[in-house]
């Protein structure tokens, strides 16, 4: 049970950081999305790196371990 809390709290904190970007976009636009980037600094932008890189390898490895569960319980 405590897997699936944690997966049901990252899907809902996902998806909130989801809506926020749409939002942001949508009510300034991409150009300005955009200078806001460009006028980052780079430790700032760096930093963001070594946040998302360790992120984006922990979605893949939840969407792997879901379809190989969902195909071995196909199987079973």
């Amino acid at each position: 049970m405590h897997n699936k809390a944690l997966a049901l709290g990252w899907i809902a904190v996902s998806v909130l950081w989801v809506l926020y970007w749409i939002a942001m976009t949508a009510s300034l636009g991409v150009e300005a999305i955009g200078e806001l980037v460009a006028s980052a600094g780079h430790p700032l932008l760096v930093g963001a790196l070594c946040v998302s890189l360790p992120v984006g390898l922990f979605f893949i490895g939840m969407t792997a371990a879901w379809l190989r569960r969902i195909f071995s319980i196909g199987k079973a």
